[in-house]
């Protein structure tokens, strides 16, 4: 048990889980917020400084989505790749499991 525990690869496919996790709430505040926004500018009683305000801010909010996707993207092919590794790693016959 204590091996498993030492295993860099493990410890950071369990750093990328929580990372992805991370990413993922991000990219969905990044659209609640876009969603909230133009639920607003959109309610028939909004003054026009609303929409204006909502159309000045539109395009922040969409790259907002845009940086959280990319980052999610790449956070989830990394721990493919890692996880990858961990298969790899398991089915290696050279380790044995003789250390201990």
């Amino acid at each position: 048990m204590a091996k498993k525990d030492q295993n860099p690869t493990l410890k950071l496919f369990y750093t990328l889980l929580e990372r992805e996790d991370n990413a993922a709430m991000q990219l969905e505040d990044a659209e609640k917020d876009l969603m909230n926004r133009l639920l607003e500018a959109s309610y028939p009683n909004s003054g026009d400084d609303v929409v204006e305000e909502f159309s000045r801010w539109l395009p922040i909010g969409r790259r907002n989505i845009d940086i959280a996707r990319q980052r999610l993207a790449s956070i989830s092919l990394e721990r493919g790749f890692v996880r990858q590794a961990l298969v790899l790693e398991a089915s290696d016959p050279s380790d044995s499991g003789a250390e201990s």
